[in-house]
């Protein structure tokens, strides 16, 4: 199942070996009664990886990206 996800907050354990990654959606909430726009964040997703694993997903995704832009300049 996929899930839409619009922010994201990162944070390493003491030991620098585990990597945790929350995954959040902004929910806007609008009130009949008021003007002003609120945002609620909600937590979709939390994954935990070991550094080694979180490295590689680094090294993909900025893979992926350099790829990318290649295509798009020729």
């Amino acid at each position: 199942m996929l899930q839409y996800v619009d922010g994201f907050a990162c944070s390493l354990n003491e030991a620098k070996d585990k990597l945790v990654i929350h995954f959040y959606q902004n929910e806007p909430i609008i009130e009949e009664d008021e003007e002003e726009i609120k945002v609620v964040k909600n937590k979709i997703a939390s994954l935990v990886m070991d550094s080694d694993y979180a490295k590689g997903l680094v090294t993909s995704i900025t893979e992926i990206y350099e790829e990318k832009e290649l295509k798009a300049s020729e």
